[in-house]
């Protein structure tokens, strides 16, 4: 996708296919809609559709919060108990906290969800308090409708004429219609500093598993290094027991952490292998706080 965005679609796939991709329809329905009231393109990102064939999620998601003006909230009990969803969300909080705005994230009660039902002070998430305070629409009712519905027609316009009232209030709808809403009467959010040169090496560290995670801190806190896998197996086994039930096992995690470049792995000659820590890999981790120097 070359354009950048000017809104994110945050919601649960599952919805989009047991409803026949009704979110999707709704999704372009809306930046038409939006596009026809003000006279300018309006695009809306969401992830089955624009993501890049290669690019990883998480980027996808980083890129696109970060450079939308606006976040459309698909709310859902799927919604609600998906990770990814959660991670949207305070991704583009931060940003919407950033720009000094509280109106930039518009939720759509699109099925009923019984937490939501309940009494605000009753509500201990506060991701879910926080959608539930906003101004959200009501579309539970809308779902079986027909795309011909006039009263979904209606929802949608009254949609994008809050929209359009966004827009007007961060100056975006005063470029020229020969442009549209175009990057630079998108609002910057203020430089972050760079992250600190460990980091990608901790959050590579807390995406593992517990028994991944285990067989680093054998590793990198005891130093444990040019160390063949049998052999390494037999301590792991002292340090860890019932982690690992086989060499077979370990072989496969530690194929793992090396693909991902958090240990090394290399022939001995002897078909066997040997397990050796990488130095700046440690330091990191140390850096990070994960281990103790």
């Amino acid at each position: 996708m070359s354009e950048r965005p000017h809104a994110f679609l945050s919601y649960a796939r599952f919805n989009d296919e047991h409803d026949k991709k009704l979110i999707s329809w709704l999704c372009d329905r809306l930046a038409a809609e939006v596009q026809a009231q003000t006279g300018l393109p309006f695009v809306i990102l969401r992830d089955n559709k624009d993501i890049v064939w290669g690019k990883h999620w998480r980027e996808f998601v980083e890129d696109g919060t970060a450079s939308a003006a606006l976040m459309f909230v698909i709310m859902s009990p799927s919604y609600f108990r998906s990770e990814a969803c959660r991670w949207e969300y305070e991704s583009f909080k931060t940003r919407e906290s950033e720009l000094k705005r509280k109106d930039l994230i518009l939720p759509i009660y699109y099925l009923e969800v019984d937490e939501f039902e309940e009494d605000s002070t009753n509500i201990s998430d506060v991701w879910l308090a926080d959608l539930k305070a906003r101004n959200y629409e009501r579309w539970s009712h809308l779902r079986f409708h027909g795309q011909d519905s006039t009263e979904l027609r209606q929802a949608i316009g009254r949609l994008a004429n809050q929209v359009k009232l966004v827009l007007k209030s961060l100056e975006l709808s005063q470029v020229l219609p020969t442009k549209g809403i175009g990057p630079s009467s998108l609002p910057t959010a203020p430089q972050r500093p760079a992250p600190p040169d460990w980091q990608a090496t901790v959050d590579s560290y807390r995406d593992l598993t517990r028994t991944q995670q285990a067989i680093m801190l054998c590793l990198y806190q005891k130093v444990i290094s040019d160390m063949t896998l049998d052999d390494f197996y037999v301590k792991l086994r002292a340090e860890i027991p019932s982690r690992i039930a086989s060499i077979g096992e370990l072989l496969y995690r530690i194929k793992d952490l090396a693909h991902a470049g958090l240990i090394q792995l290399r022939s001995n000659g002897k078909k066997s292998s040997i397990v050796m820590v990488i130095p700046n890999i440690r330091g990191h981790l140390i850096d990070g706080g994960v281990i103790e120097s």
